[in-house]
């Protein structure tokens, strides 16, 4: 009797830790997203060598619905409307007058890289995190 308790006891133990780290994979985005998630992707180089050539380049006046995303870079200009998500393997700078609508990811994965992972100006208006 005592041997199955303790079988029924690891049993339920396993069964917690592999829900705990189920749950903690589908709460960190970068592990299931896909190229189609996006309605905007650059930069697919590896983001270990920061690279400011690469990457996603948000003009002035611009309205995008759906996920942005790059390896490196995400610049957004001015007055810039996104409705999505924005994710960047290394840095998200943002220029003026600009509305996000979505949450900001962003993950310094460059050791050449020193300055500030998310950056903006003035007036940016963000709903989400």
């Amino acid at each position: 009797m005592r041997k199955l308790t303790q079988a029924l006891q690891n049993c339920i133990c396993l069964l917690l830790l592999t829900c705990v780290v189920k749950i903690a994979q589908s709460q960190n985005p970068a592990l299931q997203l896909k190229i189609k998630d996006f309605a905007v992707w650059g930069g697919s180089a590896s983001p270990n060598s920061y690279n400011n050539s690469q990457g996603v380049f948000i003009g002035n006046i611009v309205s995008i619905q759906g996920n942005v995303g790059s390896n490196h870079l995400v610049d957004a200009k001015n007055i810039f409307n996104v409705t999505g998500n924005i994710y960047s393997g290394n840095v998200v700078s943002l220029g003026n007058l600009g509305k996000i609508t979505g949450n900001i990811f962003a993950a310094k994965n460059a050791t050449n890289y020193t300055g500030n992972v998310i950056s903006g100006d003035y007036k940016i208006n963000f709903t989400g995190n």
